[in-house]
């Protein structure tokens, strides 16, 4: 499978041999499960890389957030009630429910809400490399498209 790659007008082409060259699935560890192994993990790398320094050059902050939350964020988001035939069953951690994060986009509306804005603080760039869970029916999984984890790019303005 070979991928091009458009990044501030420069074209990369990045040549993903899945199957045979990266071996990306360990099947002990679980259908869906991407493991990158280190000629893969440097195409990763390079593209991460990349990406960071055109966010911060075009005035991104970058984010890091946790991979896991309070089940109650994923009610008020309403995920729970449109996506949870696609989310993880939730954990009980310490008489609390938590859940593996399916979506990005409650973390950053909390980063959001850390303060009050005026107009003069928009816009607000972040921006996040975040890597995301969903269940996915085994039947439905195909090669890089279709995973149980992955790494998604989350700008937020």
């Amino acid at each position: 499978m070979a991928c091009i790659l458009c990044i501030n007008g420069t074209f990369f082409l990045i040549v993903i041999l899945a199957y045979v060259y990266f071996n990306i699935y360990q099947e002990d560890a679980g259908g869906g499960l991407v493991f990158w192994h280190p000629k893969g993990a440097i195409i990763r790398h390079i593209l991460e890389d990349s990406w960071k320094q055109i966010h911060l050059q075009y005035g991104y902050d970058l984010l890091y957030t946790p991979h896991v939350a309070k089940a109650d964020l994923w009610k008020i988001s309403g995920h729970i009630d449109f996506y949870k035939e696609n989310m993880y069953n939730q954990m009980d951690v310490e008489d609390e429910m938590y859940q593996l994060r399916p979506m990005n986009c409650p973390y950053h509306i909390l980063v959001y809400k850390r303060k009050l804005h005026s107009y003069r603080d928009f816009p607000i760039r972040v921006a996040e490399l975040g890597t995301v869970y969903r269940y996915e029916l085994s039947g439905s999984l195909h090669g890089l498209f279709r995973v149980r984890g992955f790494t998604q790019v989350f700008p937020f303005f």
